[in-house]
């Protein structure tokens, strides 16, 4: 069986990046131990449920309680 392999090199900048390119990037650097200033772990899981929050306060007209010590 023969196995393909290819590398390569990300160059540019993060402006460089569109939308749609910004989550492969950001797997890419994290992978390879950079930094950078995406949300990750518990801050991504508050962030989301904020917007939840919205969301489910648009639906049903009722007020919504979120909280980071519950995640």
């Amino acid at each position: 069986m023969d196995v393909l392999s290819r590398t390569t090199e990300i160059v540019g900048t993060d402006s460089d990046a569109g939308v749609h390119d910004r989550p492969l990037l950001t797997f890419y650097t994290l992978v390879h131990g950079r930094s950078d200033d995406a949300l990750v772990d518990e801050r991504a899981v508050f962030n989301f449920s904020c917007v939840r929050a919205i969301a489910d306060c648009v639906g049903t007209g009722l007020p919504q309680h979120v909280e980071m010590a519950n995640l």
